[in-house]
């Protein structure tokens, strides 16, 4: 269970949700019933597809065990695509236990999971906190607590929670935990030397979804501070320690290509990487940069997305991606920070106060 968390906690600082507007802002609708208009995702590497998981939990709606899994799935699967629609599907597997205080453990650290996606960061933290009062050296809840309450800028708490790890055996993960808080606290070269460190003393040890978590972090701290090869070296690593990169992990490696204004290394990155917003809106960037013939097309579909209703119907998932969108490709500074500043209120990471301070 250790290794999946390292999914979502990549995810919760990356909205990499897709729109259903057209190219003229219309809402597309299918021609007739017969229409094909999504097909769930295949085999993930679980034993079943995402359909058959859904077939099953459809006879069992009540098994925990069955909703437990066909999120779990869900969830990876939007770890790789960033489509929104398997957050939706994850919601509904879990939606019979959202009211719950206590729930079976495998749905009370979904829940987690999928809150944290929705950036619902104080309201993660606060779940998993109860989670732990019953079960306080559960290593998952343990990560997914540190890392909502990281995000959500209650440093304090973080650490606490990296510090229980410690006390509950697991010394490389609490070092990796205390890298992130690091970094969020303004200590790049304390968290690559951390991150370094870990990797150095444990990585023999550790499982490739953490490994491949270890070497982000460590690419993180790199590039923060100014060390953009080694940044790239450790991007690579993380990507090819697991069989399954996720989304978060790509645009990670690509947005230290933006820092080294690498643009053109950037749009080859993008090109085979699903039209999530996160992968247009960096394709935009660079054409932006390069004065692209497509830059056009990248932008109107951009403002396309963000005006769409279904888009911002959800107030907390967007704001660094149009705060972005605005300071480097309208170059709109005063409507970055805006969007930087309204970003900066519901999630604190690094990167949140790096946008905030380039839009200022």
């Amino acid at each position: 269970m250790i290794a999946g968390v390292f999914f979502f906690m990549t995810l919760a600082g990356c909205s990499e949700q897709t729109s259903s507007g057209v190219a003229d802002g219309s809402r597309w609708q299918p021609a007739s019933d017969d229409t094909i208009v999504y097909a769930l995702p295949g085999d993930t590497g679980e034993g079943a597809s995402l359909y058959e998981l859904r077939r099953e939990l459809s006879r069992n709606s009540a098994d925990p065990a069955i909703a437990a899994r066909y999120a779990t799935v869900a969830l990876k699967n939007y770890a790789q695509s960033g489509d929104p629609r398997l957050l939706g599907y994850a919601r509904g597997a879990l939606q019979r236990w959202q009211a719950v205080a206590a729930p079976p453990p495998a749905i009370w650290l979904l829940r987690g999971r999928l809150t944290q996606t929705e950036h619902r960061f104080e309201a993660a933290g606060m779940d998993m906190d109860r989670l732990l009062a019953t079960h306080p050296d559960n290593p998952e809840a343990l990560l997914l607590a540190a890392d909502a309450w990281r995000r959500a800028g209650n440093l304090s708490a973080a650490r606490g929670r990296c510090l229980t790890l410690s006390l509950a055996g697991f010394p490389e993960l609490a070092r990796l935990c205390a890298a992130d808080v690091q970094l969020s606290s303004g200590q790049p070269q304390l968290a690559l030397n951390t991150a370094a460190a870990t990797i150095e003393n444990y990585g023999a040890e550790l499982d490739d979804e953490i490994l491949s978590w270890a070497h982000a972090i460590h690419a993180e701290a790199a590039t923060a501070s100014g060390a953009v090869e080694s940044a790239l070296d450790s991007w690579d690593l993380a990507l090819t320690a697991t069989s399954q990169p996720t989304l978060a992990l790509q645009i990670g490696r690509v947005d230290t290509l933006l820092e080294a204004q690498r643009y053109e290394a950037v749009l080859q990155a993008l090109e085979p990487l699903p039209a999530a917003d996160a992968v247009v809106l960096r394709r935009a960037i660079a054409g932006n940069a390069l004065q692209h013939a497509d830059l056009d097309a990248w932008r109107d579909e951009l403002l396309v997305r963000f005006d769409d209703p279904a888009y911002t119907a959800d107030d907390s998932l967007h704001w660094r991606e149009r705060a972005l969108f605005e300071l480097d490709v309208m170059q709109q500074p005063q409507a970055a920070l805006r969007a930087a500043q309204r970003n900066w209120a519901i999630q604190k990471g690094f990167e949140d106060a790096e946008l905030l301070l380039r839009a200022a």
